[in-house]
């Protein structure tokens, strides 16, 4: 693929990958922090998958 475009590709796909792991760590701190804790967060992953009792 990379002799194809005759550029670089993997590099790029490894930072957009970094990138995207930065974001949703920052997005799930954010929830953690709003909905007050992670009881609230694991409390809500488990009531909308029915494990909830």
């Amino acid at each position: 693929m990379e002799r194809m475009l005759r550029r670089p590709v993997l590099s790029s796909m490894h930072a957009g990958f970094s990138l995207g792991a930065l974001a949703g760590a920052g997005a799930g701190a954010l929830a953690i922090s709003a909905l007050g804790g992670a009881h609230a967060i694991v409390g809500s992953v488990a009531e909308a998958l029915g494990l909830a009792r």
